[in-house]
């Protein structure tokens, strides 16, 4: 299990907002290699409110998973030609979405459809002041996981990772 926390909180004497999108994205060589060297392209897709299925040819299935309700935002990890290069786009859907999305309010950049090769769940909090908030999130194999659970056992592997971590 890939486990993955944000904590926030507000020292001042106001409340503050805070958005945080934390996403996921697939490599996109389906756009750059020819069609005989790359593989099927890999897809995310809702699962359920908090999950996200990641499906991939040679790394197989997972979900990817939070324990706070979300908007989740869906696009193509595709460049945006257009902007760049004025040629046509080839979707309707490119990477930049999430900027367009959150800063621009172009509700039209995502994909409603809620499936991509880029996705993140966008959390919009308000913190009142020396109030603190945690996010979790984590990726499991959707084969060998057990059941999702943001608990103890998430707790402890949360744990290791940080020890992990402040060893290297």
């Amino acid at each position: 299990m890939l486990a993955a926390g944000y904590t926030a909180g507000v020292k001042t004497g106001y409340s503050d907002s805070l958005i945080v999108s934390a996403g996921s994205v697939l490599r996109s060589p389906w756009s750059w290699l020819s069609t005989s060297e790359a593989s099927p392209k890999p897809s995310l897709r809702l699962e359920t409110a908090n999950a996200v299925r990641v499906q991939h040819n040679s790394l197989g299935s997972y979900q990817f998973a939070f324990d706070t309700e979300a908007v989740v935002l869906f696009t193509e990890n595709e460049t945006n030609a257009h902007r760049l290069w004025g040629t046509p786009n080839p979707t309707s859907f490119v990477k930049d979405a999430f900027h367009e999305y959150v800063i621009a309010g172009r509700c039209d950049a995502v994909n409603h459809e809620y499936l991509g090769t880029k996705c993140a769940p966008h959390f919009e909090l308000t913190i009142q002041p020396g109030e603190t908030r945690q996010l979790r999130l984590q990726l499991v194999s959707a084969v060998t996981a057990p059941e999702l659970s943001f608990g103890k056992a998430f707790d402890s592997v949360f744990a290791e990772r940080q020890r992990e971590t402040d060893e290297f």
